[in-house]
């Protein structure tokens, strides 16, 4: 899979990261989350915790 940056924010040496995949999918790089209220996980699943900003710049990349 090839893997195209959209945004990235680091702080304190580790970086929140929104990719596009050449698959036409994202591909998100982040702090895991491992239980909240309202959230399930499949099996395989894992969830990760980014910045809204972040998000935001990623968003207005691919509207590029």
């Amino acid at each position: 899979m090839k893997l195209t940056r959209l945004a990235k924010e680091c702080k304190e040496g580790e970086c929140d990261t929104v990719f596009l995949s050449d698959r036409g999918t994202l591909v998100l790089q982040g702090m895991a989350v491992f239980a909240a209220d309202g959230m399930c996980l499949g099996a395989g699943e894992q969830a990760v915790e980014l910045p809204v900003a972040l998000v935001k710049e990623a968003l207005s990349a691919l509207a590029q």
